[in-house]
């Protein structure tokens, strides 16, 4: 997967994009560069080539190895947007979460995104604070920078993803992006600012999923791992979630009632650390949990 600064076209993702990337790519993977495309998905050129990217981006989209320009679901895209999916209309804020974290996780394919949430730790949001760190970073990262002006609209883009207005979620075509209820950024007098706290809405399960991904990124299949890490490190679930440090140790703590949980805690002489078994549950195992076995409801 290539880095892309434009592939969204400036169009923040809706409701019902990745249930349409994954129903049109599921029957005709060479969909995105048909001449039906715009028939099919009932929009124009340039919002066909953003579905294509928010499908790739959010990780229900993968290339196809077997079609030049062809794109197929992913084995997650199947489980949260198929026939009998766990969640095809991201009516569940729980998804939203999710798929933010699919997002951020990984600098590819949306390195602005990923830097802003997984490392930035500046104030305002904004071009002139924002660049140049992001430049060191991306040259740390042997990245090629867009020009300013496409970086510009890239950033636009993410602010409009995340604090643009909200809309209800259902199941007809909607403007706004089902990331705006996670409330992770506000926007005070035209200056946005990242909302840190206890983020009521972030299912154990979700924190919990993420934790074993970035384990996982970071040091395979090592048994342990240290809670500043899981909490403060660039990339880590607690930077991308922006959530609290008490917050976090709460649904850290829940995941260990669980049968046969993920981990468990330990704090010896100050070194607070999670420890993984053969027999711990998995992340596939967690998010499993989270919708088809855990007691929640719909938000």
């Amino acid at each position: 997967m290539r880095v892309s600064f434009s592939g969204h076209e400036t169009f923040p993702l809706r409701f019902n994009w990745l249930k349409k990337a994954f129903d049109e790519a599921s029957k005709k993977s060479d969909i995105f560069n048909s001449d039906q495309a715009i028939a099919r998905f009932g929009v124009g050129k340039n919002m066909v080539r953003s579905i294509r990217h928010w499908g790739l981006a959010c990780g229900v989209l993968e290339s196809d190895p077997d079609v030049t320009g062809g794109y197929t679901p992913t084995d997650f895209g199947h489980q949260l947007l198929g026939e009998k999916g766990w969640d095809p209309y991201l009516e569940d804020v729980g998804t939203a979460w999710l798929l933010h974290w699919k997002l951020c996780a990984a600098p590819e394919p949306s390195p602005l995104w990923h830097f802003v949430f997984a490392h930035w730790a500046g104030r305002g949001i904004e071009i002139g604070t924002v660049r140049p760190p992001f430049e060191d970073w991306a040259e740390k990262n042997d990245m090629r920078l867009p020009a300013n002006s496409t970086l510009k609209r890239d950033l636009k883009c993410l602010l409009s993803t995340y604090a643009g207005r909200r809309s209800r979620r259902n199941h007809l075509e909607t403007p706004g992006s089902p990331f705006v209820e996670l409330g992770l950024i506000h926007d005070t007098s035209g200056v946005y600012h990242f909302r840190r706290g206890l983020q009521p809405s972030l299912p154990a399960e979700i924190f919990v999923y993420a934790v074993l991904q970035f384990w996982s990124m970071k040091h395979g299949d090592t048994k342990s791992i240290s809670i500043e890490e899981v909490l403060e490190e660039g990339g880590s679930p607690g930077r991308i979630f922006k959530v609290a440090q008490n917050r976090a140790f709460d649904l850290l703590t829940e995941a260990e009632s669980w049968p046969n949980p993920p981990f468990t805690y330990r704090d010896s002489a100050g070194n607070r650390q999670l420890f993984r078994h053969d027999e711990s549950m998995t992340a596939a195992d967690v998010l499993d949990r989270y919708y088809t076995h855990a007691h929640h409801a719909i938000a």
